[in-house]
Parts: C-alpha cells; structure tokens; sequence
C-alpha cells in the first residue's frame, strides 16, 4: 500500500478491520480520566485506554527535518500537550517509538542543535523512551499518514495610495539644486574639469557622510 503505484485494496477483509476500529474508537469508554497512581504510556492498545488523542502538521521548515528530528519533535509536542499528566508525575510514563535513534535520545551525550534542545525539553518529564518496531508500532503510523486538508490560500492585494504622485517627484527633484546635479552626474557622466569634479566629490562626500541630513529633513 506504500509503495508508488500499488493497487488499493478495499476488500472484506480491509472492511471489518475499519468497522474493528471504528467500534473501539466509538465505544466507551472513549476517553478515561487519568489515574496518577501509576505511569502514562504515550501509545494505545487493546489493554489501555487512551485518556487524550493529540497531533499537528508539519510545517514548510519541520518537513526537511531528519528522521530523528521528526520523531525527536513529536514526542516534545507529545510532552507539551499532555504537561498536566505527566508533569511532577511520580511514576515513570512511557513513550514507544520506531525510530532507534530517537529512544536513545534521553542517554546521548555528544547532541548539539535542535537534538540538544529537545532533550533539554524532555528533561523535566519522568519519562522512559523504549523503540517499537514500525510493524508493530501501527496505530500511531496509521495517525500519522492520514493525508492533510488541502490547504486553502486566499489570495490578497495590499495597494498603497500615496499622497504624492510620481508626476510630482519628477518636478519637485527638477528644483532641488543638489538633485539635479546629481541627476545631471548620472546623464552626462562625472565632470571633466578638476575644479567640478572636486566640487561634485565634496558635496558626494558630504551627503554619504550625513552633513546634508538636517538640510535634506527639513524640506518639505
């Protein structure tokens, strides 16, 4: 079913297994109220029940993470949205990944970057994290490859009218003495003279310097 072009299989067989599920997920108790006399499990199966159901997308940037990254990223989300259980919980909780790198992450030494902060974030949780294999650890990969909204983008124009037009630049730079020199510098070239030149570069000087900024701020 994962690989390009498969064929879809939607057969006796794949229907009661939908109907399995959806009897579960449907049937109470849904949700349970959590118990703090022992630890939490970040996963579900046939013997627990789930107290709280939690995800999010990836955005533009998280997308091009590592693998590790990825998962190292979902169980900080995990943490965050469950913080009232788990938080000060006495009792260690646990959290099942398939990704090998990432159950270790709690015991590396040598993280720098975004693993470092994450296990920096993690670090406040009494949690353990144990790998699952991907074939067993089904319920959250099916979660997690449940297709996206297509996404809705509004298209929007923001036009500025300016009280000034273009017409009236055009004017007011033709009778200011310092523009025009230098829209003169910029038709015809640098002056050939020395003692124009001389005078262009000063007055160049003098505005790259900011000794013309109080003339130039008080013109209206």
């Amino acid at each position: 079913m994962l690989k390009k072009d498969a064929a879809s299989l939607n057969g006796r067989q794949e229907d009661e297994a939908f109907s399995t599920i959806l009897q579960r997920l449907t049937t109470p108790p849904v949700l349970v109220a959590p118990k703090y006399d022992r630890g939490f499990i970040k996963d579900d199966d046939q013997a627990l029940h789930p107290i709280i159901y939690s995800s999010r997308l990836l955005n533009k940037a998280e997308s091009k993470y590592a693998s590790i990254e990825m998962e190292s990223l979902a169980i900080v989300f995990a943490m965050q949205q469950y913080r009232p259980y788990l938080f000060a919980c006495p009792y260690p909780s646990i959290v099942y990944t398939d990704n090998v790198a990432a159950a270790s992450l709690l015991k590396r030494k040598d993280l720098s970057g975004r693993l470092a902060k994450y296990q920096l974030a993690l670090g406040e949780y009494y949690i353990e994290l144990r790998h699952r294999s991907g074939k067993s650890n089904f319920l959250a990969d099916a979660l997690s490859r449940y297709p996206p909204a297509e996404e809705q983008l509004l298209p929007v124009v923001l036009m500025i009218k300016s009280p000034i037009s273009v017409q009236t630049v055009a004017e007011e730079t033709g009778k200011d003495p310092i523009l025009k020199r230098i829209l003169l510098a910029m038709a015809k070239g640098w002056p050939e003279s020395s003692w124009e030149r001389n005078e262009e570069e000063e007055l160049a000087k003098e505005l790259v310097q900011g000794k013309q900024k109080e003339w130039l701020s008080s013109k209206d």
